[in-house]
């Protein structure tokens, strides 16, 4: 997802949270704008990204000003009731030969099988879509967007906080967010990086590039 610097070059994300992605594109040179529903996470980006343009809203209520070079939306698009109007948005938005960069939970994983209700990547009634590669790519493609790379993302959690889930909830609320939870984490890097050598893919990185009309 990150990028080297890009003096001058306009990038969106959706789905903005605190703000940290954009504080680190904006010291990279990019002129960055952060979206988010949550007035408390909004409150938090202009803490952490002072030099970024914030906003309150959603993709479909916010008064974007594209087009951008770069959209981003990292675990944000399993949230959205409908990927079809939020594709055709980002489209439009982007500016000729900009590039989409997103990243899922893959249903497709491991741990997805092994888990099963368990996965936190299921995680519902938040995630209202799960997606496979196959079928986020053919997504992409059919709305105008060229597949550049698709990549597993790093992200141990998928085993750490699935392990979790699989505790009694009395005992799973006490150990979520404390020590033993972040020891778990760090312990389980190394197994999820050598899975990922193997070919699993927990999660994805799909970077797309903007197809000229034509």
């Amino acid at each position: 997802m990150l990028s080297p610097p890009h003096d001058g070059g306009r990038l969106l994300e959706i789905g903005c949270g605190a703000g940290v992605f954009l504080r680190t594109m904006s010291d990279l040179g990019w002129n960055a704008t952060g979206i988010d529903f949550s007035p408390f996470a909004i409150e938090e980006a202009r803490r952490n990204a002072p030099r970024a343009t914030l906003h309150l809203g959603t993709l479909e209520t916010a008064a974007l000003q594209g087009p951008y070079d770069r959209i981003v939306m990292k675990h944000v698009l399993e949230h959205v009731t409908n990927p079809v109007e939020c594709f055709e948005r980002c489209r439009d938005l982007l500016a000729p030969s900009g590039v989409l960069c997103i990243a899922v939970p893959n249903i497709d994983s491991v741990e997805a099988a092994v888990f099963a209700r368990f996965w936190m990547g299921l995680d519902v009634p938040r995630h209202l879509l799960h997606f496979r590669e196959r079928v986020l790519v053919r997504f992409l493609e059919r709305f105008g967007f060229e597949i550049e790379h698709v990549r597993p993302q790093l992200m141990p959690s998928t085993l750490s906080e699935s392990l979790l889930l699989l505790l009694p909830e009395h005992l799973r609320r006490r150990v979520l967010g404390s020590w033993l939870a972040h020891a778990l984490y760090l312990l389980l890097i190394f197994p999820a990086a050598v899975s990922y050598s193997l070919g699993n893919r927990p999660a994805l990185e799909v970077r797309a590039r903007k197809r000229p009309r034509g």
